[in-house]
C-alpha cells in the first residue's frame, strides 16, 4: 500500500507542469471541468471519455463529407478513365486510319509525279508533232481567202518538220500514232500547196505589167511549191504567159507608140532608115532581155533562192527553220536551165513581129540589091546574136537572130 502510494507520489513529483502539452491539456480540461467536487472527480474519467467520444464523432462526421467528396472524385476519375480509354481506342483507330491515309497520300504523290511527267511528255509530244492554234490559223486551209503571209510559210515548214520527224517515230513502237500524224500532215500539206498555187496564180496578174514588183513572199511561194512539180510547173506556165504578154505589149507599144516617159518616138517612125530601124529594134530587145533576165533571176536565180530571201515576219531576221526549203546548188529550182527556159518562153511571141519585119526588110534589100546595107545588117545581127547568146543560151530569140543573120549572109553571097 505504501509502496503504491509512494509510487504515485513520485510520479506526481516527477510530472512537469511547465510543459506546453500539459498546459494545453489543463486549458482544455477547464472547458468542461467547472468544479472540483468529489462527484466531479469521480466522473472526470467518464467525462473525458465522453468528450473524446464527441470529438471522434465530430471527426467522423467531418470525414464522412470527405468520404463523399472522395467518392465523387473516384466516380469522376472512373468516368475520366473511361473517356481516356475511349480516346485511346479512338486514337489507335485514327492512327491506323492516318497510317493508311499517309500511305495513300504517298502513293498519290508518286502517282501525281508520274502523271505530271506523263503530262509533260504528252505536252512535248504535242508541241513536236502537232501544230499550235496560231499555226493552224496561219495556214487557214479551209478558208476561201487566198491571202498568204510569212507566218503561213513558217507554219508550213513546221508541217514539213513534223512529217520528217514522224518517219523517225515510225521506227519505234508508236507506228499507229506516226501513221495518223503523217496522214494529217499530208492532208495539211496538200491543202497548203493548193492554196499557194491559187495565191501564185492570183499574184501572176500583177506580172502582166511591164515592171512588176518582186516580193519575198512570191519567191518563197515558188521555193515552197517545188515539192509539188505539177503545181510548180502550172505556176511557171502562168508566169510565162503573163510575162510573154507583157513583153509583146511593151514591144508593140515601142514599135507603134514609142515611150511616153522619155518622149521617144515610135521605132516604126524610122522604118525608112533600115540600119537605124533594125538597130533600134535590136537595142530594145537587148534591153528587154537584160531587164527580163534580171527579173527572172531575181525570182529563180540561185542568189534569189538563198536563205537570205526568207525572213521572219516580225524582226526581219534569218529564219533557220526555212533551211529545209533551200535545195542543194545542183537541185535549186533557180538553176540556169530553168531561168533560160522561162526567158526563152517570154520572148517567143516577141520573135514573131520581129521576124516578120526582118523578113520584109531583107526581102526589100534583096529586091533592091542593097548589098552594102545587107552586109552591114548582117554584122549588126551577128553582133547582137553574140551578145544575146550568152544571155539566152540558144533561146528562140537568139536562134531567130542567127537564122536572120544566116539568111542575110546567104543573100550577100548570092
Amino acid at each position: 500500500m505504501n509502496h503504491t502510494l509512494n509510487r504515485k507520489i513520485q510520479k506526481l513529483t516527477e510530472l512537469r507542469t511547465d510543459q506546453p502539452d500539459f498546459i494545453n491539456a489543463l486549458n482544455h480540461l477547464s472547458t468542461f471541468y467547472k468544479s472540483n467536487t468529489p462527484n466531479d472527480r469521480r466522473d472526470l474519467i467518464s467525462k473525458i471519455e465522453q468528450n473524446n467520444l464527441n470529438i471522434n464523432l465530430q471527426l467522423l462526421q467531418a470525414f464522412e463529407l470527405v468520404q463523399q467528396q472522395l467518392n465523387q472524385i473516384e466516380e469522376s476519375v472512373s468516368e475520366l478513365k473511361v473517356c481516356c480509354d475511349n480516346l485511346d481506342n479512338k486514337l489507335s483507330s485514327m492512327r491506323n486510319v492516318a497510317g493508311k491515309i499517309i500511305n495513300e497520300a504517298q502513293q498519290l504523290h508518286e502517282t501525281s509525279e508520274e502523271v505530271e511527267m506523263k503530262k509533260q511528255i504528252a505536252k512535248n509530244f504535242l508541241d513536236k508533232f502537232q501544230l499550235s492554234q496560231n499555226e493552224m490559223d496561219a495556214l487557214n486551209i479551209y478558208s476561201s481567202n487566198l491571202d498568204i503571209d510569212k507566218s503561213f510559210f513558217l507554219s508550213l515548214n513546221h508541217v514539213h518538220q513534223i512529217h520528217n520527224d514522224c518517219k523517225l517515230l515510225f521506227r519505234t513502237q508508236y507506228q499507229r500514232a506516226s501513221l495518223e500524224i503523217i496522214d494529217k500532215m499530208t492532208e495539211l500539206e496538200q491543202h497548203a500547196y493548193e492554196r499557194i498555187r491559187g495565191w501564185i496564180r492570183l499574184q501572176c496578174q500583177a506580172y502582166y505589167q511591164e515592171s512588176p514588183e518582186i516580193t519575198i513572199l512570191f519567191r518563197t511561194a515558188f521555193i515552197t511549191l517545188q515539192d509539188r512539180p505539177s503545181f510548180f510547173n502550172d505556176c511557171i506556165d502562168q508566169l510565162k504567159t503573163a510575162r510573154c504578154k507583157a513583153l509583146v505589149n511593151s514591144f508593140l507599144c515601142a514599135l507603134t507608140q514609142g515611150n511616153k516617159q522619155n518622149a521617144a518616138a515610135p521605132i516604126d517612125a524610122h522604118a525608112h532608115d533600115t540600119l537605124r530601124y533594125v538597130g533600134d529594134i535590136l537595142a530594145w530587145i537587148h534591153q528587154g532581155v537584160a531587164s527580163e533576165s534580171d527579173l527572172i533571176n531575181a525570182l529563180f536565180g540561185p542568189s534569189s533562192l538563198s536563205a537570205q530571201s526568207i525572213i521572219e515576219p516580225n524582226n526581219q531576221q534569218l529564219n533557220p527553220q526555212f533551211s529545209s526549203l533551200i535545195l542543194d546548188p545542183d537541185q535549186r529550182i533557180g538553176s540556169i536551165q530553168l531561168v533560160l527556159t522561162i526567158l526563152s518562153r517570154c520572148f517567143e511571141d516577141v520573135c514573131r513581129p520581129f521576124s516578120d519585119r526582118m523578113e520584109q526588110i531583107i526581102q526589100i534589100l534583096i529586091t533592091n540589091t542593097e548589098i552594102i546595107i545587107l552586109w552591114q545588117l548582117w554584122h549588126l545581127l551577128d553582133f547582137y546574136f553574140n551578145i544575146l547568146i550568152f544571155t539566152s543560151n540558144q533561146s528562140n530569140l537568139s536562134m531567130k537572130l542567127n537564122s536572120n543573120s544566116n539568111s542575110n549572109s546567104n543573100s550577100n553571097s548570092n
